[in-house]
């Protein structure tokens, strides 16, 4: 009986592995898009869609970049009985630095003015970087 259970259990691991999926992100690739099926040639741009879209034993694979987001995993589909692994691929650095950016889309034109651009914020941002300056340092040194 303990060889039939010990059977059973070893399959359903079996049958659970061969359906583990590779996602691929890729955020500077020229067809990376978070609506793609995460393949290497059309990768995710975020690791946050990819991890959305994986299921518990699936691989997550982010290739070289900076990654400015917040990643959080569902444990109701990610629970703690599966695993999702996040690795990093491509032989480079990868950066999650969960930063919100505000991309090139997100900018506008200040009316009357065609050298300054301006975006909206949240009412209440919890912080705001500013390239050259270290968080709580007013100087910016």
């Amino acid at each position: 009986m303990k060889l039939l259970a010990a059977i059973v259990v070893i399959s359903a691991l079996l049958v659970s592995m061969a359906d583990a999926a590779t996602l691929v992100v890729a955020g500077g690739h020229p067809q990376a898009a978070d609506t793609n099926a995460g393949t290497a040639d059309k990768p995710f741009r975020t690791i946050s869609a990819a991890v959305a879209k994986a299921q518990a034993g699936d691989t997550v694979v982010v290739m070289p970049g900076r990654y400015p987001e917040e990643v959080k995993i569902d444990n109701e589909r990610h629970p703690l009985r599966g695993w999702l692994t996040i690795a990093a691929g491509g032989g480079e650095a990868v950066v999650l630095d969960g930063a919100d950016a505000f991309g090139p889309e997100r900018w506008k034109p200040l009316p009357g003015s065609a050298k300054i651009y301006c975006t909206e914020l949240p009412a209440d941002p919890p912080v705001v970087f500013l390239p050259g300056h270290r968080p709580g340092n007013r100087k910016g040194a």
